[in-house]
């Protein structure tokens, strides 16, 4: 069906949210970054550590969604096991009371995890599977 390598449009998208999704995480590493280094009573190194690791999650997302869009699997099963776990938290964050950052998360986790899970995700991702390794 996607014999031209194209990916098709789910998997666009699910693209298109988890880049979304790691530039927030991004803007979000450096708020604290710079906010570790402006603050006076908090811990620089903490401050810096912790912005830096969100960092490194965006950057394995976006790397997650470069390879989900090449129709790599490993790709695709980074960004189903993020999103799942972003669910559990966005529903834990709201239930505790932060209901803009809970419900931020989960309006990009959930549309993501369900465009993972169509049909065509998983039939672009075999085909190239299957492309790959008749080319080898």
């Amino acid at each position: 069906m996607f014999k031209n390598s194209l990916p098709p449009r789910p998997v666009k998208l699910a693209g298109v949210l988890g880049t979304v999704e790691a530039v927030l995480i991004a803007l979000y590493g450096v708020m604290l970054m710079v906010v570790g280094v402006l603050q006076e009573h908090l811990p620089v190194a903490n401050s810096l550590m912790l912005g830096g690791f969100f960092i490194v999650i965006a950057a394995t997302l976006v790397w997650a969604v470069r390879m989900l869009v090449q129709g790599k699997s490993s790709g695709r099963s980074l960004l189903l096991v993020w999103q799942l776990m972003i669910v559990i938290v966005g529903v834990q964050v709201v239930v505790g009371g932060r209901w803009l950052i809970g419900l931020v998360a989960l309006l990009l986790a959930a549309p993501t995890l369900l465009l993972l899970f169509s049909r065509d995700a998983s039939q672009f991702i075999v085909e190239e599977t299957e492309r790959r390794h008749a080319q080898q």
